[in-house]
This record gives C-alpha cells, structure tokens and sequence, in this order.
C-alpha cells in the first residue's frame, strides 16, 4: 500500500513536470511570429497586457449552456455596443452617491463624524481579521502533497 501511493506521486510529479516543459516550450514559441509571406520575425515587444485580446464581458446567468458560438458572438457585439453608456452611467451614479455622501457628511456635528469614522475603521478591521482567519483555515485544510 505504502509501494502504490509513491508509485502514484511519482507518476502524478512526472505529469507536473511535463506539463511545465509544454508550458514552457509554448512560452518561448509564443514570442517567434509568422509574417506574410511566411518568413518568421521576433514579435513585437509592447507589454502583454495590450498583446493580450481585451476580456469580453461573461454571458449573462445560464446562456452559456444552451447558446450557439454564433449566437454567443452577436451577443457579445451586443454587449460591445452598449457598454460605453453603462460605463458612462456608472460614472454618473458614482458621482451621484458621491455628492450625496458629501451632503450627508456635511448635516453631522463633528462629534458624530469622529463615531462614524471609528466606525468604519473597525468594521474595515473585522473585515481584515475575517479575511486572515479564511486564509489560515484555507492552509490549515489543505492536504500536505
């Protein structure tokens, strides 16, 4: 039994290891481009992140299951189309709330501006203790490989 759980991790870090050589060998493929007419040049050098096709937005809930790829294109023309004016609104709704957050902040007394800004700082610190405590669980629960 002791034999086929080393025989198990051995196999099991020889796929890792092929893995990280195909990994590897795809990395330093990615960077030889094919021209026009067929000869190889180097890529150019702009950061990955412009080389890199921009993120479309996901499908809305459960389309993914029962649309066509091509179904699935127009719809992320229309997304396209019209996520410069939701990106505009959500500029406009911040503003909003922000002028309103500030009219709010202006009726309080000093008194009760120091409470809530106490208030926010430790609801900020039980957020960051509860963060740490999921991470140390997250550790605590993983098994040894």
């Amino acid at each position: 039994m002791i034999r086929q759980s080393v025989t198990r991790y051995s196999v099991s870090s020889r796929m890792v290891l092929v893995a990280g050589l195909f990994v590897l060998a795809i990395a330093s493929v990615q960077s030889v481009v094919f021209s026009d007419e067929g000869q190889v040049t180097q890529g150019d050098k702009t950061p990955a992140k412009v080389q890199r096709k921009q993120r479309q937005k996901p499908l809305p809930r459960y389309f993914t299951r029962v649309v066509t790829p091509p179904q699935r294109a127009a719809i992320h023309k229309i997304q396209a189309k019209y996520q410069p004016q939701l990106e505009k609104l959500r500029a406009e709704i911040a503003a909003i709330e922000k002028a309103q957050e500030k009219e709010s902040w202006a009726i309080l007394s000093a008194e009760q501006q120091q409470q809530v800004k106490l208030l926010r700082k430790e609801a900020k610190q039980r957020r960051e203790e509860r963060l740490q405590n999921r991470r140390q669980e997250k550790l605590s629960t993983e098994k040894p490989k």
